[in-house]
């Protein structure tokens, strides 16, 4: 078995990265993207031979590797035309090598764990293809699989289409390739090709000539999305090195900080929002997405417009809407600019306040008295309220205008399921918190795909009702499969989450319960308390996943 690394490339894309170096040159976690390679390979596998292809700053890699790398020799196969050609000429370049053995082949821009290289080792198929589920970040080739597990056909750009992406896989660019599949086929198809079409193609448009012709010699090593141990990445970019850095760090800290686009992230369970899990509906999506073009190029209403929208939502005069984006500490801040006297927060559930406020939890059937004017403001946030039977609203016409001490909070984008945006609605009749609120918001409009969303949601009131329901009936569920852990003494109901209190001997060892969850199972939590974990709900299928890994970590403390 050789190993064979194609690292002729420049790497343009890394941007001044790799002005001086070559792309695999690049480091994860202090160490290049080649010596990587090298390492997990190795260590997967005995080796005859390593050769690599080596183009753009090609005297870096014999100063680097050598002649030898942990007792296995390295050939060098030079393209100097690099600049001119792509990776079918420089695989080409070494097919005389590739006849000689059976070949590991990958590319040098990837990070990958070990089990990635031994499970393709154990494929026996001619030609063994490591693929991985389709997701949003890929970029590059993409595969169908017939029901036995073969590749069915490499499809070209022109064929790819985002309705049938649940049926694709992602070519990972680690092939396996066995002696008698490069000397019959793979090297002289390519020879024939790069005749008729040029040294500027890939070698995956021979292997998708070759599968129509040889279909048998094909099988795919499908790699699991939700296993540590079948992590890889692609890094064509200073964004994916960012990704890379944070994916194989295992580092819980480098995630929580992106504070979202977890959507980069498959292999994660983000138990870090606060969202409807059964809503926007399926219907309301296939309408968002039949008009989404227009939504991305067109620009969004002002914030008249949209506080219009949100009357009508609302049933609430729009005089009495404001509209704020950003942190809700930030919000707090400026309506405590807006009273010259004490300021009272209320909510259904203490998350949906910043602890710094000290809220009063509102009991669901309570009505607060509101006093007369001229009291303290009455901040009351009613994020969660929807999920609370019986929960008082104060989001009425004759309340808010009778009352200008008082202040309703909502997050409607969490009870919408819209979290593209960090937005609130505020409602009151009390002009010198509109001022605040007005000037403390750095953004002035809510983006069109959200003003979209509430521009349609009324077509959808139905499956809204439905949909709190059903997540106050998975949550009430969901509370009762996490009292039979040992761990928690109490679990409490709290809207778009449940307090796990754990037990005295587990208080102090939250953080290290968080470590775990992430580092065994990839589910991401939001920062724990000494005496409690909150558990923000999301789909039954990730909650029954976290069940199962809590459940494992009980036994196995």
């Amino acid at each position: 078995m050789q190993l064979v690394i194609l690292a002729a490339g420049m790497g343009t894309r890394l941007g001044a990265l790799t002005r001086d170096i070559p792309k695999c040159f690049i480091e994860v976690l202090g160490e290049t993207l080649l010596e990587r390679a090298l390492r997990v390979v190795t260590t997967a596998t005995d080796l005859n031979r390593i050769v690599l292809v080596v183009g753009y700053k090609k005297e870096l890699f014999r100063e680097l590797i050598g002649s030898s790398y942990k007792g296995v020799p390295v050939s060098y196969v030079e393209n100097d035309v690099y600049d001119q050609t792509n990776n079918i000429y420089s695989l080409y370049l070494a097919s005389d090598l590739l006849t000689e053995d059976d070949t590991i082949l990958v590319e040098s821009d990837l990070v990958f764990e070990p089990d990635v290289i031994e499970k393709a080792l154990r494929n026996t198929a001619p030609c063994s293809v490591v693929v991985d589920h389709y997701c949003s970040w890929m970029d590059g080739t993409v595969v169908r699989l017939t029901p036995e597990g073969r590749i069915k056909a490499f499809l070209r750009r022109e064929e790819f289409s985002f309705h049938e992406v649940s049926q694709y896989y992602k070519t990972v660019n680690i092939y396996k390739l066995t002696k008698d599949f490069s000397q019959r086929l793979f090297v002289p198809y390519m020879g024939t090709y790069i005749s008729s079409n040029g040294r500027n193609e890939y070698y995956e448009s021979v292997f998708r000539l070759l599968v129509t012709v040889r279909p048998q010699a094909f099988s795919a090593v499908v790699l699991s999305g939700d296993k540590w141990e079948d992590l890889w990445y692609e890094v064509d970019d200073i964004l994916d090195l960012d990704v890379a850095e944070a994916l194989f760090s295992h580092d819980l800290t480098s995630l929580i900080q992106r504070d979202g686009g977890l959507w980069r992230f498959p292999r994660v369970w983000d138990f870090t929002t606060r969202k409807n899990p059964f809503f926007p509906p399926k219907g309301m999506q296939e309408e968002i997405a039949a008009y989404l073009g227009d939504y991305i190029k067109g620009k969004p209403s002002s914030m008249k417009v949209q506080r219009l929208l949100l009357s009508k939502y609302l049933n609430i005069s729009s005089e009495y809407i404001q509209i704020y984006q950003g942190e809700s500490s930030s919000l707090l801040e400026a309506l405590g600019r807006a009273s010259s006297d004490l300021v009272s927060y209320y909510c259904y559930a203490d998350l949906d306040l910043p602890s710094t406020c000290s809220p009063t939890i509102l009991s669901t059937g309570e009505r607060l008295d509101l006093g007369s004017e001229g009291s303290s403001l009455l901040i009351v946030d009613e994020s969660s309220s929807d999920l609370f039977l019986y929960a008082q609203t104060y989001i009425e016409e004759y309340t808010i205008r009778s009352h200008s001490n008082l202040v309703v909070i909502k997050d409607l984008g969490a009870i919408l399921g819209i979290k593209e945006e960090s937005w609130f609605v505020i409602v009151s009749s009390n002009e010198r918190v509109h001022t605040e609120v007005y000037a403390a918001n750095s953004h002035r409009r809510l983006s069109s795909l959200t003003e979209a969303s509430l521009q349609i949601v009324g077509r959808y009131k139905k499956a809204l009702k439905q949909s709190i329901t059903q997540t106050q009936i998975e949550t009430q569920a969901f509370v009762k499969d996490l009292e039979e852990l040992p761990i928690f003494e109490r679990v409490e109901y709290c809207g778009f989450y449940v307090r796990c209190r754990l037990i005295p001997s587990w208080q102090g060892q939250g953080e290290i319960l968080r470590s775990r969850l992430y580092q065994e199972y990839q589910i991401l939590f939001p920062e724990v308390n000494i005496t409690y974990i909150d558990v923000f709900i999301q789909s039954p299928e990730a909650n029954q996943y976290l069940l199962s890994g809590l459940r494992e970590i009980c036994t196995n403390k």
